[in-house]
């Protein structure tokens, strides 16, 4: 519900660190497995989880329902049966939340990602079935969506899938109109949304739809070209074009392949994906042990019983107690935790542009937007105050205004604002660490002196190996990509090259998996 609300608002990050109540991460989890049966194509175990979902969850609310719905409608599809016997879930799907489809255009609504993903599949399919097709909503759906979610994650998502049945739809419309200039025109539209769309991908180094919107692309190039007879210029700088798409469709077909990635990305299941998900009892129980506090110790804030009921996951826990609980171990109070703790849209966007001028080494650009970053968000809690020490020091140490001793005793007082550094660095067999607190952890590890590398390179080994013996690579790639990208350096320097690029394999796959690019 929190984040239907969020996107209808216009916010979709899909990255943040987000704490469940046990009862919430349960239904994470079946979720979870329901999507890697339907993805893996292992259907009668979908079949199994789609009903242990039924019962447990599937009349709670218009949302469970519409997930189970919409789950669904991709089983029977996968299973080949008959539009009749799966069309009539999907529409009673959409019209749970979005109950005037028919009647209003998409900008007159106020729609979350997700719900735009369901007007898209009930009107691409809806169509087949009037006389007369309309396809003139593709290009006003993808200008919602761009303009709603400008420069987030769930903007990409969307508009490579509105562009790609876009771009499906035109080659069959195209048949039936015999004016070539319209035809010319129409090929044109969803020539140009193709290429905008692999443009925000590569932006975003994401590949969702990338490979089957580059198969498009080849078409409506070879469509073009039959029209350009005429025009050998033309013709030749369209070969040129499709050659190098060609290119990069065999490179991404080969890469897949050699991964052992399934190649095409599923069209609903990767939308309901969430991740960096934690389980509020396991991030408590983690942190106590971390920051070696007794049950007893935390009485202030709550019983020694409760304490146990928490880290044993019997009984409901009251929100006020969890806020206290995690304020004691140096954690944000939010629920849902994105790079900075803010309300202001404008911060929230800055922020993005920071990073992006950062991995691109704009360092004047992301000095920009940093001053006027420090001016919008609260300094009032330690996460932001950690966020701007933080990022201040790193952008000094880069322009070289400050020697890497001098960055090094900054992100360790950055670090020490909500976690000590001894306990930082001393792993336990269950941890919870914050993900901008991983990050200095892997700073320290790459520019200490080697004597004490050492030390933050064990800690990140530690944590990354837990989240592989957790089974919780996908969940949790950000950290995982992270901490194993340390470790593959480290190992490289070391000779240990092997290691090295079975590890290199494992994160890559997983990378393949998730849709990000390399």
């Amino acid at each position: 519900m929190r984040d239907r609300l969020l996107q209808r608002l216009g916010i979709s990050d899909y990255n943040d660190e987000n704490f469940l109540f046990q009862v919430e991460y349960d239904r994470w989890e079946l979720r979870t497995h329901l999507l890697d049966a339907l993805e893996t194509g292992k259907l009668e175990d979908a079949k199994l989880l789609l009903e242990q979902y039924r019962v447990k969850y599937g009349s709670e609310n218009k949302l469970e329902h519409q997930f189970y719905l919409m789950m669904q409608v991709q089983y029977r599809q996968q299973r080949a049966f008959p539009k009749e016997q799966w069309f009539a879930l999907l529409e009673e799907a959409v019209k749970l939340t979005v109950p005037q489809i028919d009647k209003k255009p998409c900008n007159q609504l106020l729609l979350s990602i997700d719900e735009v993903n369901l007007v898209l599949e009930y009107q691409y399919y809806r169509q087949e079935e009037l006389e007369h097709q309309d396809i003139t909503w593709y290009v006003p759906l993808f200008r919602y969506a761009e303009n709603k979610w400008k420069d987030q994650d769930g903007m990409v998502k969307i508009c490579s899938k509105i562009a790609l049945y876009f771009c499906r739809k035109v080659k069959q419309y195209v048949q039936t109109i015999t004016e070539q200039k319209n035809r010319s025109l129409l090929i044109e539209d969803a020539f140009a949304l193709c290429n905008e769309s692999v443009q925000y991908l590569i932006k975003s180094r994401s590949i969702y739809f990338l490979l089957e919107l580059l198969q498009e692309k080849l078409q409506l190039l070879q469509l073009q070209m039959e029209m350009q007879r005429n025009s050998p210029n033309k013709q030749m700088q369209l070969q040129k074009e499709q050659e190098q798409s060609l290119e990069i469709v065999e490179v991404l077909q080969r890469v897949y392949a050699a991964y052992d990635v399934l190649q095409e990305t599923n069209a609903n299941t990767y939308f309901y994906r969430e991740f960096e998900i934690y389980c509020i009892n396991d991030v408590i129980k983690a942190r106590r042990k971390m920051f070696k506090k007794k049950k007893t110790e935390l009485t202030k804030i709550c019983s020694e019983r409760t304490v146990r009921r928490i880290e044993n996951k019997t009984g409901k826990v009251q929100l006020k107690i969890v806020i206290g609980l995690f304020q004691a171990f140096g954690l944000p109070v939010e629920l849902q935790r994105p790079s900075i703790i803010t309300e202001c849209k404008e911060a929230i966007s800055l922020e993005r542009v920071y990073q992006c001028a950062c991995v691109q080494g704009d360092f004047a650009e992301a000095k920009r937007c940093f001053v006027r970053l420090k001016k919008l968000i609260s300094m009032e809690n330690v996460q932001n105050q950690q966020y701007i020490w933080c990022e201040e020091a790193y952008l000094l140490w880069k322009t070289k205004d400050i020697c890497t001793e001098q960055y090094v005793s900054l992100i360790k007082t950055a670090l020490e604002k909500t976690i000590p550094l001894q306990v930082a660095v001393s792993p336990i067999q269950d941890m919870y660490v914050a993900y901008k607190e991983l990050e200095i952890l892997n700073a320290l590890a790459t520019c200490e002196n080697m004597q004490d590398r050492a030390i933050y390179r064990d800690v990140l080994k530690a944590y990354c190996e837990q989240i592989e013996n957790q089974h919780m690579v996908a969940n949790r790639l950000s950290a995982y990509r992270l901490t194993m990208g340390n470790q593959i350096s480290w190992l490289s320097a070391q000779g240990q090259f092997e290691r090295s690029r079975s590890l290199c394999r494992k994160l890559i796959k997983e990378q393949l998996r998730m849709r990000i690019l390399l």
